[in-house]
């Protein structure tokens, strides 16, 4: 994937992503550059009131960083360790006390919130990497820029050999709820399913020809949700694989999905808004706006009571559950008055 960066009165964000010759592209809404770093992805621990996010530059192989903050403060961000380039993905493992991260030149580091100084950069030889998600068995799967999967072990930093997913860049892997699937999304638009257990593929969603950048277990693991480059948020049946309805065509790229209390799920989108779907009336019911600039990545902290987002250039950014539960409540309510559900059997 190729970033270019276009400086005059204003910045524009063309990111490609090249598969088989052809190129999928999007751009970011121009916007006036905020005050904050850019937030590549984030993750809530080791308490529900704290959060761990990586940092980049618009010069993506200048040093990254991991960062700290509280969402009781979340413009205040305290380094926790700089990366040789672009810091892009973290995750907590299983324990809330170690982190893994990958930077924009591929390298994937372990380390302990305890003793940062000791964070170490593992031999895996992955391509730059998006995607990450500990298992709790001690593994953490990595989806790399070239399709595929790495298993690291993080007691002692072994990887297993890469095994084919899909044929260009991961861009997300998520794990059910109840734990017995994973999904993972890719840049020439494709979701597929596998068994957590033994990460056996279980089956391929092709959802279109743009890059689906995140998805979501919603209903009980029943539904998936996803959203892509091409603006569309989907949703498909799990155990067929077929799509049930394409909810909404959304200004810009979705780029983080998160399962909400309540049957709602929230989309962030590179326009800078959060926008809430309801799964019982199948429709949207309602936005959040944000700083300013893009949002990167989308997290429900603090026991269930806040979002927060990584965005382009505001840092981070926490909404508050009252700004959007009565709110999706009444919208639910009103498009179900509009539209009553189907009868059972239908």
């Amino acid at each position: 994937m190729k970033i270019f960066w276009h400086r005059f009165v204003i910045v524009v964000l063309s990111a490609c992503v090249f598969h088989g010759g052809s190129a999928i592209q999007a751009q970011e809404a121009s916007k006036p550059l905020g005050s904050g770093p850019w937030i590549t992805s984030i993750d809530v621990g080791p308490g529900p009131d704290d959060v761990i996010a990586t940092s980049a530059t618009g010069l993506l192989l200048r040093a990254g960083s991991i960062q700290r903050a509280s969402i009781n403060n979340p413009t205040t961000l305290q380094q926790v360790v700089e990366t040789p380039s672009s810091a892009w993905k973290v995750a907590l493992l299983p324990d809330k006390q170690r982190f893994i991260a990958t930077d924009y030149s591929g390298g994937v580091h372990l380390g302990s919130l305890a003793d940062p100084a000791l964070t170490k950069k593992l031999e895996t030889a992955t391509r730059w990497s998006r995607a990450l998600l500990p298992l709790e068995d001690g593994r953490v799967l990595i989806g790399t820029e070239d399709g595929k999967v790495v298993a690291v072990q993080t007691n002692d930093g072994t990887a297993a050999a890469p095994a084919d997913a899909h044929g260009s860049a991961i861009f997300s892997l998520r794990r059910s709820k109840a734990g017995a699937l994973i999904a993972s999304s890719s840049g020439q638009g494709s979701v597929k399913l596998w068994n957590a257990a033994d990460l056996q593929p279980v089956r391929e969603i092709a959802v279109g020809p743009v890059a689906v950048w995140d998805t979501a277990f919603a209903k009980d693991d029943s539904l998936l949700v996803t959203g892509d480059a091409d603006r569309r948020l989907n949703l498909y049946d799990v155990a067929s694989g077929k799509l049930l309805q394409t909810i909404a065509i959304l200004p810009d790229w979705i780029t983080s999905l998160v399962s909400l209390p309540n049957d709602f799920v929230a989309a962030g989108c590179m326009n800078g808004k959060v926008y809430f779907f309801d799964l019982q009336s199948k429709t949207l019911v309602h936005h959040l706006d944000g700083p300013g600039s893009g949002i990167w990545a989308l997290s429900l902290c603090g026991d269930g009571n806040h979002l927060i987002a990584g965005t382009r250039s505001h840092g981070l950014h926490r909404w508050d559950a009252p700004n959007w539960t009565a709110s999706c409540e009444a919208g639910r309510a009103e498009r179900l008055a509009e539209v009553p559900p189907a009868p059972p059997g239908r």
